[in-house]
């Protein structure tokens, strides 16, 4: 079973391509976390990855740390570390592949399939060079084997690849880009794939709609979205949250909107994109710094259990969040929740509904590719189907 693979119908009701409603459906099953309930804590960390195609690695985590918080372990440094960078390794290929692909699709622009499968082969091959041959992590760690030699050699041999391939410059140096003027200029001169993508909807007229700002999730105590997601009514709540009744918006732009460049954009899909070139570049200088934290240790350190977790994950497209409750009578789980970033970011009345109303576009057809764009840019890991209802 997986119910992970997002999709979602975006219909824009119009009055001479003129958008005048939005309506937003997914095809997601919320509270489809109670599938987990009655398995043990283990049964339920090895079933998570399956159970969810989209940022696996994000949600396999979120379980573990979730089950560790109610059981009372406290995984050891060198642990938190491994995991940090397979979150991250997730990230990269998830980002790496969104850039030379979807982008590609979307703008019109050739892909080399071939480069993106090395890239998340090599990806995907870390676990095995972290932990033991099987790969496998497991409440409080698993057995943590690095094989430091081939792990940095085959990220730099990855860093040297992405940089050619997307930033053509050192992702420091882009990361690091002082103003709007220099981002400008860098999708100017530069030919790779990402930077063509960016003229093509510049020249298009495809990203220049203004978006809304909305609040970002990391203003929020954990606490308080767990105490939502206790509610004994929180199906509502993890199926359309909102903050306040406002809906809120979640991933790359929110984790970087005091960059510079990006607080000199005016919230328009470019603002998006580029919200996500940074995040790469900031995530390869971050596995870069910390590969060297990553040794043997499997030390495991216990306090009280108290049979409650909480976890907060920022995956690649935004906060992930699970809740646990276990049963301290036969060490089975009595209540799973689990929040994703989906529900923030395509709420029906969230950002990319208050994004497109008022759009107006020469024809059907160049509307749609104004919505297609949006939804790439909020959150490309969703599949989007977009319909066009015209009023007389």
């Amino acid at each position: 079973m997986n119910v992970g693979a997002d999709h979602i119908v975006l219909k824009l009701v119009t009055q001479q391509n003129r958008v005048e409603d939005v309506h937003i459906a997914s095809n997601r099953t919320t509270m489809a976390a109670r599938i987990l309930e009655g398995k043990s804590p283990h049964e339920a960390c090895a079933f998570v990855p399956l159970l969810f195609s989209l940022c696996g690695t994000a949600q396999h985590q979120a379980a573990l740390s979730a089950m560790e918080q109610a059981l009372g372990y406290i995984p050891s440094p060198a642990h938190k570390t491994a995991r940090h960078l397979l979150l991250l390794a997730e990230g990269i290929a998830e980002h790496t592949t969104r850039l030379l692909i979807d982008w590609a699709e979307l703008a019109g622009q050739d892909k080399n399939i071939e480069q993106i499968r090395d890239i998340r082969q090599t990806l995907s091959s870390f676990k095995k060079l972290i932990f033991t041959e099987s790969g496998h992590d497991k409440i409080g760690g698993g057995t943590l084997a690095p094989d430091m030699t081939k792990l940095s050699s085959e990220f730099s041999r990855l860093r040297t690849v992405i940089q050619s391939e997307i930033f053509q410059i050192t992702p420091r140096e882009f990361a690091d880009l002082p103003n709007k003027e220099a981002l400008e200029n860098w999708i100017t001169t530069t030919d790779s794939l990402p930077a063509r993508c960016l003229k093509h909807w510049q020249q298009e007229g495809l990203s220049d709609i203004i978006w809304p700002i909305t609040q970002g999730l990391m203003d929020f105590a954990p606490e308080e979205i767990a105490r939502h997601m206790d509610a004994e009514n929180a199906a509502p709540f993890i199926t359309y949250p909102t903050w306040d009744g406002q809906p809120c918006q979640t991933g790359a732009l929110m984790r970087h909107l005091s960059h510079p460049f990006l607080r000199q954009f005016d919230h328009s899909a470019l603002s998006y994109f580029c919200a996500k070139l940074i995040d790469l570049a900031v995530m390869i200088e971050d596995f870069e710094k910390n590969i060297s934290g990553l040794k043997q240790g499997n030390e495991l350190y216990h306090t009280k259990a108290t049979y409650k977790g909480y976890a907060q994950i920022e995956a690649v497209r935004g906060q992930l969040s699970h809740r646990v409750w276990i049963n301290p009578q036969n060490d089975t789980i009595a209540r799973y929740r689990i929040l994703a970033p989906t529900e923030w970011n395509f709420h029906p009345n969230g950002i990319l509904k208050q994004a497109l109303i008022g759009v107006k576009a020469a024809n059907e057809n160049k509307l749609k590719q104004i919505a297609q764009t949006s939804v790439l840019a909020l959150d490309p890991c969703v599949a989007c189907r977009v319909e066009i209802e015209e009023q007389n």
